[in-house]
């Protein structure tokens, strides 16, 4: 058996010379065109003819470090399965919801000694890598309509995510 490509290519065209220097000329000239256009000096580079700096936009000096800073565990007594986002649901009822990337969002009590999350919604998703159950959104009228938003990676269908 024989292998015979689909397709194949036609043999390259070369321009005349004549065109290659017209368009050699014209490339060359643009440049000048437009920066001329634009008020700015054709033979300094990118028509910028004098370097003005902002000294005021530096860094900030003199601030003192902080050292008093001590990193604590918000919720010492609960424990979350590849948490992404922890978010409140402007109702007023002091609680937090945590979303897992394998696909559970779990609510507790604002409370340093909460024991225990209940789910509070479990989804089937896909979250191999950088996928999964990565986002939660209430609606600004959520006390009165419940409705919130999810965003995830749905299973079985290769990149596709839904909200």
């Amino acid at each position: 058996m024989r292998f015979r490509p689909r397709h194949t290519l036609a043999p390259r065209r070369t321009a005349p010379p004549l065109r290659s220097m017209a368009l050699a000329a014209l490339v060359g000239v643009l440049p000048l065109i437009a920066v001329s256009s634009c008020g700015g000096d054709p033979t300094s580079p990118f028509g910028i003819s004098e370097r003005i700096t902002a000294p005021d936009l530096g860094f900030p000096t003199g601030i003192q470090p902080i050292s008093d800073v001590e990193i604590v565990r918000a919720f010492p007594l609960l424990t979350f399965n590849q948490p992404v986002l922890v978010t409140a649901p402007p109702d007023g009822t002091d609680r937090l919801f945590v979303v897992e990337k394998p696909g559970t969002i779990r609510v507790f009590p604002n409370d340093e000694t909460a024991t225990s999350a209940t789910i509070f919604l479990s989804i089937a998703v896909d979250d191999f890598s950088e996928q999964g159950l990565l986002g939660l959104a209430f609606a600004p009228d959520y006390a009165t309509s419940g409705e919130f938003y999810v965003y995830y990676t749905a299973p079985n269908a290769p990149r596709r995510s839904v909200i």
